[in-house]
């Protein structure tokens, strides 16, 4: 993905997330999209199955480069239960280790909601090898405290 929106160019996109959180995916890439001009943002990349966009993912970076963090990683609900987000993470794993082969980990962060879509997140980021690291966070643009979590990237078994 290197310019447009993609959530208008493939609108399956908007239905990875509730309302709340699409809106804030869709910023996030469009913002991601407009940096790439600028340097290196890491990775943004979209999930394809028989030639149809199914997801997104990538990877971003904060305070190192050494420690990216996952970009707003989903698929479409149609195709989810059958591995396509291991094999996606799988993926942007093998562009970190290929791009940053020192790298060590990759961090994301879970909104703590109290409704099914923040208790069944965390479950779906811990079966895929993430644990909790570091305290809440909280940022001006949203409402709830994100926990962050990590994935040790020597050991993940995409």
């Amino acid at each position: 993905m290197t310019r447009g929106n993609p959530f208008a160019d493939h609108p399956q996109l908007r239905t990875i997330w509730p309302a709340e959180f699409a809106v804030i995916a869709e910023e996030a890439a469009q913002e991601a999209v407009a940096q790439m001009p600028l340097g290196d943002i890491g990775g943004l990349y979209l999930v394809m199955k028989d030639g149809q966009v199914i997801g997104i993912t990538g990877f971003f970076y904060v305070e190192s480069v050494d420690e990216p963090y996952l970009r707003w990683h989903g698929i479409v609900p149609a195709e989810r239960r059958n591995g396509y987000a291991r094999l996606a993470l799988g993926l942007v794993v093998e562009r970190i280790k290929a791009k940053i082969p020192h790298a060590k980990g990759l961090t994301e962060l879970v909104p703590q909601t109290q409704t099914a879509y923040g208790a069944g997140i965390g479950k779906h980021f811990a079966a895929l090898g993430f644990e909790k690291s570091g305290e809440l966070e909280t940022y001006y643009w949203s409402p709830y405290a994100w926990q962050p979590i990590r994935l040790d990237i020597q050991r993940f078994a995409g």
